[in-house]
């Protein structure tokens, strides 16, 4: 990109991606001709698939209302042994520990590619609604293959509509009866086998009746938050269930999307 042009470029280089994923799309990248990344305050809303390590926090530390659009953040370049920082504004210690640390594992993370072929996103917190859909994500996935839209391994990211694209294909058999095959899953899980048959039955057709009912697209955060909050109403405060079953149960619903008889989104919504 040419420095008189103030409109920052599309990230287009796996690196640029890399850095604006893990930001949070808190700032934008520009390449400059001698391969360097400039940096500078993003104006417009992070892409749906921004991804970073630093989720919890990266809204509340990484603002920047004191600089201006165009005003250069700092050059980075990326190295085959090290990740090189040459700040162009005096930053806060909060905010410049913080993107150096992004920095600097953006550039450990394009070394792994070098290595492995592509790299996966750092798992949520494990309480992060939908975090057993993340994790199988990771396990199945194919490390030779890279998304075509964010920068990792296709089908890790749950929050790139290609990954969660590459995650449902396939042929799917949905069952006529949602709420029986459902059961049927949670049937066979071992630390669900102490429930009675009938609640079983119960919380079954509740997680069908969610998918049913879910306007959100499935395996995004806002599906799995709604699910979640299903899950627990159906449970009720006075179920007798144990802090492990709960957790079974809500990781077992989690899952149920990946199954080919379980029908979600709009073709769960069509069955209802």
């Amino acid at each position: 990109c040419s420095s008189t042009n103030p409109s920052p470029a599309v990230a287009t280089t796996q690196a640029e991606r890399l850095v604006v994923s893990e930001t949070l799309g808190t700032v934008v990248t520009r390449v400059q001709s001698d391969g360097s990344i400039t940096l500078q305050k993003a104006e417009h809303i992070a892409p749906e698939w921004a991804c970073g390590r630093y989720h919890e926090c990266i809204g509340s530390i990484l603002r920047f209302p004191d600089l201006d659009a165009n005003e250069p953040i700092a050059h980075v370049r990326f190295a085959a042994e090290r990740t090189d920082i040459t700040w162009t504004v005096v930053l806060d210690r909060q905010r410049r520990m913080m993107l150096t640390e992004i920095l600097t594992l953006v550039g450990s993370q394009l070394r792994q590619v070098t290595r492995a072929g592509s790299i996966q996103p750092s798992l949520p917190p494990r309480t992060t609604p939908g975090y057993s859909a993340w994790e199988t994500a990771v396990l199945d996935a194919n490390p030779k293959v890279t998304c075509s839209l964010c920068p990792y391994r296709l089908g890790t990211n749950l929050r790139c509509p290609t990954c969660r694209a590459a995650l449902l294909s396939g042929e799917r058999s949905p069952a006529s009866d949602q709420a029986r095959a459902v059961t049927k899953i949670l049937g066979e899980q071992n630390d669900l086998d102490r429930l009675h048959y009938l609640t079983r039955n119960r919380l079954g057709a509740a997680i069908a009746a969610s998918h049913a009912s879910n306007p959100h697209e499935p395996l995004t955060d806002a599906f799995f938050v709604r699910l979640e909050r299903d899950v627990l109403t159906a449970i009720g405060d006075d179920s007798g269930m144990t802090e492990r079953e709960v957790s079974a149960l809500l990781e077992t619903a989690e899952l149920t999307p990946f199954d080919r008889t379980i029908a979600v989104g709009a073709a769960a919504r069509s069955a209802s």
